[in-house]
């Protein structure tokens, strides 16, 4: 299997900055995004792989950017993780888009082990 593909999507640069670190040394090809309008760009630029998705975000936040990849049809090409300061996701009409959500801060094995996961469900 050739390296996986993982777009980072949140408007913090330290979260951005940490999770790509972590990624790439486990031979994940890592981009990054810092709202969901450049999410979106760099989907229909052809990003292919696993989606982690920050809700709260200037411009376009995740939930947002999560109902436009269903309306573009973005998500046959990527499976999504969302990431959020907030307990409860907020928005269960979402929760079948999404194969799984994230309270920050997060537990690092556990959302590698959720990343891996997806991307075999990408590829399935």
């Amino acid at each position: 299997m050739g390296s996986q593909s993982l777009l980072v999507v949140d408007d913090h640069p330290d979260i951005r900055e940490i999770i790509s670190m972590v990624f790439s040394l486990d031979g994940w090809d890592v981009s990054t995004a810092e709202d969901g309008q450049e999410c979106l760009e760099a989907l229909r630029d052809g990003f292919t792989g696993v989606v982690l998705l920050d809700v709260m975000m200037p411009r376009l936040d995740g939930w947002g950017c999560l109902r436009k990849m269903g309306e573009e049809g973005h998500l046959s090409q990527a499976r999504v993780l969302m990431l959020s300061a907030l307990e409860d996701p907020q928005a269960p009409e979402y929760t079948g888009m999404i194969d799984g959500y994230f309270t920050k801060p997060f537990n690092l094995k556990a959302l590698q082990e959720a990343v891996q996961g997806s991307a075999l469900r990408l590829q399935g």
